[in-house]
């Protein structure tokens, strides 16, 4: 809706993206994404293990030696439903998520 709202000013030849442009991309991701990086003295391992439901199953393997997680969650999925289910709301399946998460055995010892 935002890109449709938006289109005329997007087309034009001089078109320079604004922040909202910006944060209203998303990219689904599928699969595992591993990201490296140094950041001071500290090597940093990130791993992107998607959101939808079918990838869900895949998390689990990366979990080994986990230091921290970092839930991350889309706000503006208040309004949003599922992509593979269009009657449940996003933001609600992200909270049961989390809870599922958060009470994992995996994780009893780990910074969430």
């Amino acid at each position: 809706e935002y890109y449709f709202d938006h289109v005329m000013r997007m087309v034009q030849p001089d078109y320079i993206p604004t922040d909202d442009d910006i944060l209203m991309t998303r990219n689904r991701t599928s699969g595992i994404i591993l990201t490296e990086f140094d950041y001071g003295s500290v090597h940093w391992s990130v791993v992107d293990v998607g959101g939808q439901r079918n990838e869900r199953r895949k998390w689990i393997s990366c979990f080994d030696n986990v230091k921290a997680v970092l839930f991350v969650v889309n706000l503006s999925a208040y309004r949003k439903v599922l992509f593979e289910d269009r009657t449940e709301n996003s933001l609600v399946e992200s909270l049961n998520v989390f809870q599922q998460t958060f009470n994992n055995p995996t994780f009893v010892t780990t910074p969430i």
